[in-house]
């Protein structure tokens, strides 16, 4: 599979499961960078994701800090479990 594929079946899978637009995804490696580019492509979907060492060729990209300056990217940098806890109360 490639980048484009695992985006593509992730996105239709949440049609699929009609999972509305208020999700929290969590990515790992190669799934935190799914989880990456998903927020990007479905906002209306993706409302936070927490990546754990994304497998992104660019982790941080103009874009990112673009939206982190101006509010509009929902970036946060946890340094615990208990703000991950925190977050998704």
């Amino acid at each position: 599979p490639t980048h484009e594929s695992m985006l593509e079946s992730t996105s239709e899978f949440l049609d699929e499961v009609e999972a509305g637009n208020n999700c929290n995804a969590f990515g790992i490696s190669l799934g935190g960078a799914v989880c990456y580019y998903l927020h990007n492509k479905r906002p209306d979907i993706i409302q936070r994701a927490v990546l754990v060492s994304p497998a992104i060729l660019s982790c941080v990209d103009q874009e990112l800090l673009d939206g982190i300056q101006d509010g509009t990217n929902r970036f946060i940098c946890f340094e615990s479990r208990e703000d991950v806890k925190l977050l998704f109360r």
